[in-house]
């Protein structure tokens, strides 16, 4: 992560606000720098020292917003070297928590996931900083099954928190990180109280 001063972390906050903002009106296709700049109250030529495009901008917010969420985990582990510590579920409890906080910007990414980036950089740095840890840890090479199996959690995961936030989120952050846990735990047919026909 770049390190910013202090002039271009307020307008990026400005600009974040602005995107936000025009993202929950319109596709970000349609969105020109004019009407963000519009929207972030600042000049366009603001917007030319810092960004050749919208698309620049709005890749490096998405890469700013996913090493916070990591950042912001990795602070609630006794271990600085790893995400994941023996309290499996605080991590999914603060990375519920990074999300509440800024739910607004979120949720838009989420949204807006075909027209931008953000899932596919979410799952590589899940993989890269949650999951290849843990594998490391536990002496566990990363086969084709395995990656697979990895993959579709990771997938999973996502489609919680996006069916959580399109809910208006009327559940607590905790308590979607407990049904995280459990999936994590636990296989579908157990929590569905399923009893499986395969052998």
């Amino acid at each position: 992560m770049i390190k910013m001063d202090k002039r271009q972390i307020r307008t990026n906050e400005y600009l974040k606000k602005g995107m936000t903002q025009l993202l929950n009106e319109v596709d970000f296709s349609d969105i020109t720098i004019q009407q963000l700049a519009n929207a972030s109250n600042i000049n366009r030529s603001t917007f030319y020292l810092h960004y050749k495009s919208k698309d620049q901008f709005l890749n490096s917010i998405i890469e700013d917003t996913i090493y916070e969420l990591i950042e912001y985990v990795k602070k609630g582990n006794v271990k600085n070297d790893a995400i994941f510590n023996t309290e499996f579920k605080i991590s999914f409890y603060r990375l519920l928590e990074y999300i509440e906080m800024n739910f607004e910007f979120v949720k838009v990414l989420i949204q807006n996931m075909n027209t931008t980036y953000f899932r596919s950089l979410l799952v590589e740095k899940v993989r890269e900083h949650i999951y290849y840890p843990l594998l490391k840890k536990n002496n566990v090479e990363l086969d084709f099954e395995k990656d697979i199996i990895l993959n579709y959690t990771i997938h999973g995961h996502i489609g919680v928190i996006e069916r959580w936030m399109n809910s208006e989120m009327h559940y607590s952050s905790h308590y979607i990180a407990n049904i995280l846990v459990d999936i994590s735990k636990h296989s579908t047919h157990e929590l569905l109280n399923i009893q499986s026909e395969v052998e």
